[in-house]
């Protein structure tokens, strides 16, 4: 889509088609739209979670599944250090 190679793929939005310049581009307008879609949903600030790529110290220390875990199970807990 954003390589070399002209993609073939067309996106379009409430019927209007959608031209990105970037794949930053593209991520932010999807980030946009899910904002709109779903306004309850919590903001999530962590390392272990908003990462592309783990630091091999914050994999070591929990693991996103357990953090996951922790949270769901905790949802009230301010800190699960």
């Amino acid at each position: 889509m954003f390589g070399p190679v002209e993609s073939e793929a067309r996106w379009f939005y409430r019927g209007q088609e959608m031209q990105f310049a970037s794949s930053r581009e593209f991520s932010a307008f999807l980030s946009e739209i899910a904002d709109q879609t779903y306004p309850q949903t919590p903001i999530l600030r962590n390392e272990l979670i908003n990462r592309q790529e783990l630091s091999s110290a914050a994999a070591a220390a929990a693991g996103r599944r357990a953090l996951v875990e922790a949270m769901l199970l905790h949802p009230k807990m301010a800190s699960l250090n």
